[in-house]
């Protein structure tokens, strides 16, 4: 079902003011039980933390739900779905996305919260939430609010609902990086994960700090002793730690790009960073103003219980500086580099075919999109024929190269 206004977005209805949109585009509940029998509601609950789940979040928003069904005789609590520890800004949930399945089944008639802030807490989500419910076949109803009849005033009503969620969300938002930042700073921990090494000493509770993790300090101690004894790649770490039957947090292997992230993580470096603003990827990272600066507060330097002592800790930062992976493909191998040109007119590179060994040249045209088609050129045989004569630039099909080429396999690139 889409925006009743029939803007390309579902959510802003503050424009649909004097429009002449027909009334009755979505049936409330009470329509749909006339002259039928009981209509069927599933109860949807929503908490975004497991201190919620675990005290009241969940059985409030039962009782709630229950209550309000039995005051309707029309009505029957047909089953409930609960989404525990989800964010209400998103809008793909394990159960939520169970529930439009079982609508579209036919099986619900009804989609009670108890309040709107449970299906979303910014406009966005509402939005979204709430057309995917209605795609499916069932009618919103809130314990809180009344939604009021099908037409232009139960979105209006809805769109002011969904404003006044957001602008508490963003209030709470507010609230919780402030008392975040404050919690840093008096030497606490923040929230989130411990870095690797630690725990946290109660957690959910007031003034929850980090202490040292015996395991997980052992492996770092063991990290630190093979970065600096030195001879290792970042690889044959990881393999070293698979080979002992030590796992990551997760209860995964080793590998080089997980170990690499843990030697940059705070117990190699005394200290955690709250709000750093240097190291941005993917979703774990500090929301920056336009100026590069955190969003909420200063960054906080968090003192941590040594695991390395200090001199042990430059030490460890000056191996690992040390620790580079070596080039697979050394130019100095590899002299012919950009002197040999194929027919599509470009480049030929040196590359090491790892899977026996070989040496070659091979057109830089093959990492386009489309690869070019030209042959690859056996390294050792086209620099032995090179060295015998002064011709600076090489054509892979000139007749002194002989039979020493393959075209490579025609796959797509992108």
């Amino acid at each position: 079902m889409g925006d009743p206004s029939g803007a390309p977005t579902p959510w802003g209805l503050a424009s649909l003011e004097g429009t002449d949109m027909q009334q009755g585009t979505a049936p409330c509940a009470e329509d749909k039980g006339k002259g039928s029998e009981a209509l069927a509601v599933a109860a949807y609950m929503r908490v975004s933390t497991a201190e919620q789940k675990r005290r009241y979040g969940i059985p409030a928003q039962a009782d709630a739900t229950r209550a309000f069904v039995e005051k309707r005789s029309a009505w029957r609590l047909a089953g409930s779905w609960e989404d525990l520890g989800e964010s209400g800004s998103t809008t793909s949930r394990p159960a939520l996305n169970e529930l439009l399945a079982e609508i579209a089944a036919g099986r619900f008639d009804v989609v009670l919260v108890s309040s709107l802030d449970r299906l979303g807490r910014t406009e966005a989500a509402i939005w979204c939430c709430l057309w995917q419910i209605e795609d499916a076949g069932a009618v919103l109803e809130c314990c809180d609010q009344a939604l009021g009849e099908p037409g232009l005033d139960r979105w209006l009503t809805i769109d002011r609902l969904a404003q006044a969620v957001e602008a508490d969300y963003c209030r709470i938002v507010t609230r919780t990086q402030s008392g975040r930042q404050l919690k840093a700073v008096g030497g606490g921990w923040p929230g989130g994960p411990a870095p690797y090494g630690y725990r946290i000493s109660g957690k959910g509770a007031f003034g929850s700090t980090l202490e040292v993790d015996p395991a997980e300090a052992a492996v770092v101690r063991l990290l630190a002793d093979l970065v600096i004894e030195g001879g290792r790649t970042l690889t044959d770490l990881a393999e070293e730690l698979n080979r002992r039957g030590i796992l990551t947090r997760s209860g995964r292997c080793w590998t080089r790009a997980n170990l690499h992230r843990r030697l940059k993580s705070a117990a190699f470096l005394g200290e955690a960073v709250f709000r750093r603003s240097d190291r941005q990827w993917g979703g774990h990272c500090t929301r920056l103003d336009d100026f590069g600066r955190p969003l909420y507060g200063e960054s906080v330097v968090i003192s941590l219980p040594p695991i390395l002592s200090a001199d042990r800790i430059r030490a460890f930062q000056q191996a690992l500086a040390e620790l580079a992976r070596p080039r697979r493909t050394p130019l100095g191998e590899y002299p012919l580099t950009g002197q040999i040109y194929g027919p599509c007119k470009r480049p030929y590179v040196g590359c090491f075919r790892s899977n026996d060994g070989v040496r070659t040249y091979r057109c830089s045209g093959w990492q386009e999109r489309v690869p070019c088609g030209c042959f690859f050129l056996r390294a050792d045989h086209v620099e032995e024929k090179v060295h015998d004569t002064s011709m600076p630039c090489w054509h892979p099909c000139h007749p002194m190269l002989g039979r020493c080429c393959r075209p490579p396999p025609n796959r797509r690139r992108g």
